[in-house]
């Protein structure tokens, strides 16, 4: 079931990239995984004493790859 419901997010996110290739917005390197690898290193740290969690600036590619796959940005505090 895991399998299937990685399968089918993956293969959303292909089809919506495919759609922006017109406006110029490609992946990079022509590769899912590598705009995987790029979203990865996007993180939030917990803030010390409170029950949130602070994400770090989200760099330009990051911001453009959310862009690209329809994506909301994540918040500055996100609430535990």
């Amino acid at each position: 079931f895991i399998h299937l419901l990685a399968q089918t997010l993956r293969m959303m996110m292909c089809v919506s990239a495919a759609g922006h290739k017109a406006d110029g917005k490609v992946l990079p390197g022509e590769s899912l995984e590598k705009a995987m690898i790029q979203l990865k290193k996007l993180q939030a740290t917990r803030a010390p004493g409170r029950g949130t969690y602070i994400t770090k600036e989200i760099p330009k590619k990051t911001r453009d790859l959310f862009d690209l796959f329809g994506i909301p940005y994540p918040k500055k505090q996100i609430k535990n």
